[in-house]
């Protein structure tokens, strides 16, 4: 791991303060890519852009706040903020909170906060739990897939990919292999047979 700047931010509604980790770098680890996009590693560090105030629970940005302090050492941290924990990672919950009281304030936000989400839920098939816990949930789960189709751009590989595999999640087979037969890239050759077996066998 390689230092960076960690930040001490104040929450915009009560003041209470949370410790940005300045971590900018993971080297010598094994990362594992899967088709969602998500490049999970072995005991990833976390350190989010979104968070919630532990004290008011207030949701916010941590690059749009108050910095009141900076360092790059966390071992040289001051007495002062000895007590300061790392800022929260979000739940789904807190994510589709978000952006009903519109902490995406254009496209690209709105794109990271739902990518987010639909890796959490993700996360869960990862873990080889149910993705759903109710029918609620899965009526928000499918109505953010749609809307991350319309988000992404299809221009860009990666993320044509990434359409692809949310057309496979939401059962529409046939729109992810039109995509899917449409890479020319030799590099990602090795991507397509994994996703043809899957949409025939209409694996979601």
């Amino acid at each position: 791991m390689v230092p960076g700047l960690s930040k001490i931010i104040a929450c915009p509604q009560c003041g209470h303060c949370v410790l940005k980790n300045g971590l900018t770098n993971v080297v010598g680890l094994d990362p594992r890519l899967y088709s969602d996009g998500k490049m999970v590693m072995p005991e990833p560090p976390s350190f989010p852009e979104l968070t919630k105030c532990r004290k008011c629970k207030t949701l916010f940005w941590l690059s749009k706040e108050k910095v009141l302090d900076t360092f790059r050492d966390l071992r040289m941290l001051p007495i002062r903020w000895a007590r300061i924990k790392v800022a929260k990672v979000l739940k789904i919950k807190d994510l589709f909170r978000a952006l009903e009281e519109g902490l995406a304030e254009n496209e690209y936000e709105e794109l990271d906060i739902r990518k987010k989400i639909w890796w959490l839920y993700n996360d869960r098939i990862r873990a080889w739990k149910e993705i759903f816990k109710s029918k609620e949930e899965e009526l928000n789960w499918k109505y953010n897939c749609e809307r991350l189709i319309e988000l992404l751009d299809p221009n860009l590989l990666n993320q044509r990919i990434m359409i692809a595999d949310l057309k496979r999640n939401i059962g529409d087979f046939e729109g992810c292999m039109a995509i899917i037969d449409e890479i020319e890239d030799r590099e990602f050759e090795w991507l397509k047979p994994i996703f043809k077996e899957a949409c025939i066998r209409k694996r979601r």
